[in-house]
């Protein structure tokens, strides 16, 4: 290979390291912007489809045992109710009475 050739060859190495260097900054951006908000798009689009076969399970299960199911869900009520009395109204005495209780022990 002649000095010209050597020359040419130089030449595209290092164009082809640029390039390579530019393909590697998008891959970045790909991957950092791109592909995570393609991911919450599609996350948003098939949520309501999900929502929506749960709720059709549910309403088949509460079709076929009434009885059954209103049992579970006076019990989710119950236990909701009961979380947010002793979240909410009850902190402060809740915790007096978990140290009453600590004292005990």
């Amino acid at each position: 290979m002649d000095s010209h050739g050597k020359a040419v060859w130089a030449e595209m190495k290092d164009i082809i390291k640029y390039e390579y260097r530019i393909f590697n900054i998008f891959k970045g951006l790909f991957l950092i912007l791109i592909l995570p908000l393609m991911l919450v798009v599609s996350s948003f689009t098939l949520l309501p489809v999900f929502i929506g076969c749960i709720f059709y399970k549910v309403y088949q299960f509460a079709k076929k045992r009434p009885k059954v199911f209103f049992t579970i869900l006076s019990f989710l009520v119950v236990i909701c109710v009961l979380i947010f009395v002793f979240r909410g109204f009850l902190s402060v005495k809740l915790t007096l009475f978990m140290k009453y209780l600590k004292g005990l022990f």
